[in-house]
This record gives C-alpha cells, sequence and structure tokens, in this order.
C-alpha cells in the first residue's frame, strides 16, 4: 500500500473515531453505571448470556463480559472474583400477583486469575458446586470432556448491539427516535469467560429445569463485598434512570445480593422500575400497561436473572420470552435466556412501550446469529488502530455521560 492510500485510510478511520465519540450519548447495557465502574472500569461488568448449547444435548453456555472498551494491554485481575450464581426457579402467583423466585439453593461458579502481571499466559482458574476445578490460559479454551466442562478466558469482540444516540434519546428525551441502525460497540473488546457445561455432571439439580442466572464481581479479599452484578440486560442503564431530584439508586442496587435482595432496599428499586415503565408507555402516546400490569412486570424484573428453560431446544432469539408468556399465560418453546448478537434493545423496548401489540420499536440494528457456531461462541478481538483510538476515546466520552438524569417534563 503506498503512503497516499495509506494515509486516506487513516483518515477514514479517525473520521469514524470522531463521529463515534460526537455520538456517545449515554452507556450501553451494563457498562459503565456508576461512579464506581468509571473509577474502576476492570470490575464492570458489561454483559451476562446464559443459552443452552446449540449443538450439544443437556449443555448449558454461560458468558460473562467485563472492562468495557478493555485496551490491548488489558487484562482480568487477581484482585477479583468472576461469578455466576445458578438456581431453579419458577413463577409463583398469578395475573397481577406472579413473582419469579427461586426454588433451590444457589449453586456458584467463581473464577480467578493468577498473576496476570507475569505476561500475556497467565492462568484462570474456575471453581464448580462438584468440587471440580478447571484452569485455562489468558486467551485459550480448554475442553474437559471428563468432567463436562469447556472453558474459555480472554479478550473477546463485544457482541452487545446499541447504537447510543437512539438509546440516548429514547431513555432521556421524552420521544421514540428514527431508526440510525450505528452500532456504536463494533471496533471494541471486552474481557469474557465463557463456559460450556453438561449439566448432567456437573448441575444435576438444574436438569431439565427453569434456570435463573446471574453474574456478579466482588472483591476477592471480601468476598461479601460485591462491586458490580448483571442480569438481565439495561436493568440499571434503562429501568433504574434517574429523573432529576431523584436519587440515583444504580450503584446501590449493584452490590446488592442478586438471590436475596434487602427488603429495605427492594421498594425502592420496584418504585423505581415501576415509574420509569410508565415513562416508556407514555412514549407513543398510548397506554398499553395498565398500573396492575406495570406493576406485575415489575414484580418480574425485580429478581434480575436471566431466565432459560434448560428443557427446550436452542433458539437464536428468546429474551424475555418466558417472561412475556407468564404475562400473556401462553405457552412456550422458547428456551429463553440470552444469546450474544441478540438486539435486546430492540424486543425490551417494544416490550415496554407497547407490549408488542404495536408497531416494533427498533433502532435499525438487525440481530444477528452467534458470532461463532461452536464454543466458545464469540469472535476474535478488534485491533488495529481504530480499536486503539476507541478503546482510549471511548472511555473519557462515556464517564461524562455515565451520571446523566432525566430531566422532569
Amino acid at each position: 500500500m503506498n503512503d497516499k492510500n495509506m494515509f486516506s485510510r487513516q483518515l477514514r478511520q479517525l473520521t469514524l473515531v470522531i463521529l463515534f465519540l460526537l455520538g456517545t450519548h449515554t452507556h450501553s447495557s451494563d457498562h459503565v453505571d456508576g461512579k464506581i465502574s468509571i473509577q474502576h472500569p476492570v470490575a464492570d461488568i458489561t454483559d451476562l448470556y446464559t443459552f443452552v448449547s446449540p449443538t450439544k444435548k443437556n449443555h448449558l453456555v454461560l458468558i460473562l463480559n467485563s472492562y468495557p472498551f478493555v485496551p490491548s494491554k488489558g487484562h482480568f485481575s487477581e484482585k477479583l472474583t468472576y461469578s455466576f450464581l445458578l438456581s431453579e426457579v419458577n413463577f409463583q402467583g398469578k395475573g397481577v400477583t406472579t413473582s419469579v423466585m427461586a426454588k433451590s439453593r444457589i449453586l456458584q461458579i467463581d473464577c480467578t486469575a493468577i498473576n496476570p502481571h507475569a505476561g500475556r499466559d497467565y492462568p484462570i482458574s474456575c471453581q464448580f458446586p462438584s468440587g471440580d476445578k478447571v484452569t485455562t490460559r489468558n486467551n485459550q479454551s480448554i475442553i474437559d470432556s471428563k468432567k463436562g466442562i469447556s472453558l474459555f478466558a480472554g479478550k473477546r469482540a463485544d457482541p452487545f448491539l446499541f447504537d447510543s444516540n437512539w438509546f440516548s434519546t429514547l431513555v432521556f428525551d421524552y420521544k421514540i427516535p428514527e431508526a440510525d441502525a450505528s452500532n456504536n460497540l463494533t471496533y471494541l473488546n471486552v474481557l469474557s469467560i465463557v463456559i460450556e457445561i453438561d449439566i448432567d455432571k456437573q448441575l444435576p439439580a438444574l436438569s431439565g429445569k427453569l434456570v435463573g442466572s446471574a453474574g456478579q464481581i466482588s472483591d476477592k479479599s471480601y468476598p461479601e463485598r460485591i462491586i458490580d452484578r448483571v442480569g438481565r440486560p439495561e436493568i440499571s442503564n434503562a429501568h433504574l434512570v434517574t429523573t432529576k431530584g431523584e436519587e440515583d439508586l444504580r450503584e446501590r442496587y449493584n452490590q446488592q445480593s442478586t438471590f436475596a435482595l434487602n427488603p429495605f432496599e427492594a421498594q425502592g428499586f420496584k418504585q423505581r422500575l415501576t415509574s420509569n415503565m410508565r415513562y416508556y408507555d407514555n412514549l407513543d402516546s398510548q397506554i398499553d400497561w395498565p398500573e396492575k400490569w406495570k406493576t406485575l412486570f415489575s414484580n418480574l424484573l425485580l429478581l434480575d436473572i436471566l431466565i432459560t428453560d434448560t428443557a427446550k431446544p436452542f433458539n437464536q432469539s428468546g429474551y424475555l420470552s418466558l417472561e412475556k408468556a407468564v404475562l400473556r399465560q401462553q405457552p412456550t418453546s422458547h428456551s429463553g435466556g440470552r444469546t450474544p448478537n441478540e438486539n435486546v434493545i430492540n424486543i425490551m423496548m417494544s416490550h415496554l412501550i407497547n407490549q408488542n401489540f404495536g408497531l416494533p420499536v427498533v433502532s435499525g440494528i438487525p440481530s444477528k446469529s452467534l458470532p461463532l457456531a461452536e464454543f466458545p461462541y464469540l469472535a476474535e478481538p478488534n485491533s488495529g488502530i481504530l480499536n486503539r483510538l476507541l478503546s482510549y476515546f471511548a472511555p473519557k466520552a462515556t464517564a461524562k455521560m455515565a451520571l446523566t438524569e432525566r430531566k422532569k417534563q
């Protein structure tokens, strides 16, 4: 490539960086959801994905992504514990009293990095409820068929589909914007822990059950100190949006134990969830959610977990399908959960704004199939000058907007 073509290519890339920065008006999914995540991005969870294996019977796939916009030298922290929490769950009550409850004891998978400062080839180990321990190396996979465990840990392309301008306008500006179809995370990376697990061998109590899953990052020295957690996407950055004059609840919410919310805090979280449901319901100038139904859906959201039916086959797009079926008292053939590259923003906003009875509310970014058809299911990390520039500037741009409040109308 001659100097002129090289210069033109770099100029185009720099232009994309500028456009990204100008268009970054908010945070995404669970990326950058409070002061703590701004100060300690290595402990910031971006997303959780849980789905039944598309190729292996009775296998469950768990993905925990963290460290948004991770730079080229970014790594897992030896001071943190990265955990998956699992429990059998069921839906309790009828009509407006319906809620989702944990039915069994909480099973926990804890992963830790060992001396990541020693070099790029450092080990990451995961301890399973069965007592088994599996260790891989950074950016490598290990498949232990005897134990029924596959493990990957390392850097991957961020699979979340997100248009920041579109989302920001919808969440903060009292209107539904025109579709834009700009995915602002295209060139960025995250740190990923991917586990595919044989349920019969490792989690027999959950075989064929409805499984609730959550992810959390905690202080390794003080395990009871939860720094961040996630279940469903956008609970903190969309459902708990702060209107000017209100207290920002996100950090208190993130530090709760997922399956054991502080009862003194839970009511405040539920009120905020319901209040934001009213906001979204009003965006199309039509009330689709009677107050009792808003309360019902807030009950379902309060336990912040992904719900996966391990008795059902894999489906590419199942986010919220189980919750919606319960709301409408309908059977479902979906396994639920959430897959990478699924446009959960479109699914969620269409449901919140019109209960899926009106026109779809879409950002314009289409859902895609899994980045990879087989383990570890996530695409190779981005590289090159554009990735390096975005990884440097994106945190600075989003940090200023991470504490955005909705103005009173």
